[in-house]
């Protein structure tokens, strides 16, 4: 980060807790003019207390798009729960598929779980892999006693997106083709003596 960048980052930092709403709006919008040199204090600024200074950091590092889903995915990992839930938000809003393997991840967490398959609900499956690892995470939670209606739900999603394809209509590929059956040697025989004789 540039040292002129750094004073005004940091100043912006400190107005997204300011009482006064209007100048944490202000702060946001100025951050996120900035752009990527403001990821780190937006995504601090998404631990604040206040839920519109959480709303307008996410909506912010939602704006600046793709360049701060890396720190997001790093953020799905916090220690503080309304970060990670911040940071699936804004990662949906995004909808980067570079997100869809941290957010398969979260899904572990109660804490993001209904956060994160919103995200990946909106954002979709990159594979079918993605499907098989949402099914076993159901089967464990399954196991363990845990609700599986969220991962039930994006698995039935899921399934139904793949069964898609891309001109809209459901794929036959997804139906086994029939086998071909062959002709009868004796069949052959006979064409082979018409053709020859």
């Amino acid at each position: 980060m540039s040292k002129e960048i750094k004073p005004g980052v940091d100043d912006l930092s400190r107005q997204l807790k300011d009482v006064d709403g209007q100048v944490r709006e202000s702060a946001a919008i100025a951050l996120r003019e900035i752009g990527k040199p403001a990821v780190p204090a937006l995504i601090e600024a998404l631990e604040d207390g206040d839920e519109d200074v959480r709303m307008r950091a996410a909506l912010a590092l939602v704006s600046i798009g793709v360049p701060t889903v890396p720190a997001l995915i790093e953020a799905l990992k916090d220690k503080n729960s309304s970060v990670r839930r911040g940071a699936a938000l804004a990662l949906r809003m995004i909808g980067d598929v570079a997100a869809v393997p941290a957010l398969i991840e979260a899904l572990k967490d109660e804490d993001v779980r209904w956060s994160a398959t919103l995200a990946l609900g909106k954002i979709g499956p990159r594979n079918h892999k993605d499907l098989l690892l949402v099914h076993s995470l159901a089967r464990e939670a399954r196991k363990e006693g845990k609700p599986t209606d969220r991962f039930l739900e994006l698995y039935t999603k899921w399934s139904n997106q793949l069964r898609v394809g891309a001109d809209g209509f459901v794929s036959k590929s997804r139906t086994l083709p029939k086998p071909k059956l062959r002709k009868p040697d004796s069949v052959k025989r006979v064409k082979l003596r018409r053709v020859v004789g």
